[in-house]
């Protein structure tokens, strides 16, 4: 009979071999034959190996920004916090959904990514998930308005997303400014006023208002939406306009989350306005002239809407 791949148990060997142990299953029938270092009648007690943790990342005596003051507390694996200055407003907590900073970020060696020499950037970040880096929320948990914090925080293994190139930890400055439990940035938004608009929800604090309704097929995951916008940043500096010739996205990986899943939902003649955070945005590089981690708001008037299946009425025309 072939030889098969199976770990086939000698009885009382231990379930588990040495990466030396060079072991071949054979299967004869109903009889099982393995061929190992030997495989004595006499049973063997497994000897347990003493596990050595993985050594957790710390924080390093010298750091960019602020001087730190008093003990560091580890609010998450690798991410540790010190408040520097305690604020006397309200405290980061479940029910916030962006918060106001102005924040300074740098690698451990110095190179600055947030802010410059000139002063912080003054962001709206959504409070949960990981919109500055994986550990954000739990980073600023409990920060209170007016307050300073610095922050110290190690890649997880495994990570995709860090908001730097390669493994080094980052150090951010953060003074809290405002929590917000909408994610109104200015009143009057830029672009068309919301009127009585209810704000609507989605990933990573984005958040939408439909201005008015369309008719025909919704867009879907996968659809090509064909639409003419304006876009600001939060401050309502212009960012870019279409109002032109129509221009054409396919709501899938190649779009922006935050665009992507604030499209779903849209039909033809149907007007929305986007207010789409950096962590589904634009992100947290500098692009051009944008700031990194800008909050970026877009009304879209939607043109047309193909669905990426025919639908059956669809498919009954043709």
């Amino acid at each position: 009979m072939p030889a098969t791949g199976q770990w086939i148990p000698c009885p009382g060997y231990p379930s588990e071999m040495s990466t030396r142990t060079t072991v071949i299953a054979l299967t004869v029938g109903s009889c099982f034959l393995m061929l190992a270092m030997g495989c004595d009648q006499k049973p063997k007690t497994p000897v347990a190996k003493a596990v050595e943790p993985a050594p957790q990342p710390k924080p390093p005596a010298s750091m960019p920004g602020f001087a730190t003051v008093g003990e560091a507390v580890e609010m998450a694996p690798g991410v540790w916090v010190w408040d520097l200055h305690t604020g006397d407003g309200a405290s980061v907590g479940s029910d916030a959904r962006t918060v106001s900073v102005s924040i300074s970020g740098w690698t451990q060696d110095g190179t600055q990514y947030f802010g410059s020499s000139a002063g912080a950037d003054e962001l709206v970040l959504p409070a949960g998930g990981a919109a500055a880096f994986p550990g954000w929320s739990e980073a600023i948990d409990g920060l209170r308005v007016g307050g300073t914090r610095k922050v110290w925080a190690a890649p997880p293994e495994g990570v995709d997303d860090w908001p730097v190139k390669g493994d080094s930890p980052v150090v951010l400055d953060i003074v809290l400014n405002a929590i917000n439990t909408n994610a109104m940035m200015r009143d009057p938004l830029p672009g068309a006023a919301v009127s009585g608009a209810a704000p609507q929800g989605g990933a990573e604090g984005l958040r939408f208002y439909d201005l008015s309704a369309g008719s025909g097929v919704a867009a879907a995951d996968g659809d090509t939406v064909s639409m003419r916008y304006e876009a600001w940043l939060a401050d309502g500096t212009p960012l870019g306009s279409a109002m032109g010739d129509p221009i054409v996205l396919v709501l899938d990986e190649t779009t922006a989350p935050g665009i992507r899943s604030g499209l779903q939902g849209v039909t033809p003649g149907a007007k929305r306005k986007l207010i789409v955070p950096a962590a589904v945005g634009i992100g947290f590089d500098p692009l051009g002239t944008v700031p990194a981690g800008s909050t970026v708001v877009m009304d879209i008037d939607v043109v047309d809407v193909r669905p990426a299946r025919p639908t059956q009425a669809t498919a009954e025309a043709n």
